[in-house]
């Protein structure tokens, strides 16, 4: 209910608030989803880490927009960042447990 009654302060239309939620939802599962679907997906626990990643960096360029700056294409580049973030975090994981970094994704 909380993080209902904050979307609804910013002033936002229902469709700006959609897309905004849905450019969250998209940069933080991205990375995950498409390793999943290559067949890549077998480091569960490590994958909190990259959707984690991936929400926080995005909703960081959000944020900002929130806080009263001006951001032009604040969606694409939440998405941009987030989907970034999200592809580092799961390439450091990766390289850490000794795994090739270019099967990480």
């Amino acid at each position: 209910m909380a993080v209902a009654a904050a979307l609804t302060a910013t002033g936002l239309s229902i469709i700006d608030t959609m897309v905004s939620v849905n450019v969250v939802y998209i940069a933080s599962v991205g990375a995950s989803l498409f390793a999943l679907l290559r067949g890549k997906g077998d480091h569960v626990a490590d994958e909190a880490w990259v959707i984690a990643a991936g929400f926080i960096a995005s909703m960081l360029v959000y944020a900002t927009t929130w806080l009263g700056w001006h951001i032009p294409n604040v969606e694409l580049l939440a998405l941009v960042v987030g989907l970034t973030s999200a592809i580092l975090t799961r390439l450091a994981l990766h390289r850490r447990q000794g795994i090739l970094s270019c099967r990480a994704i």
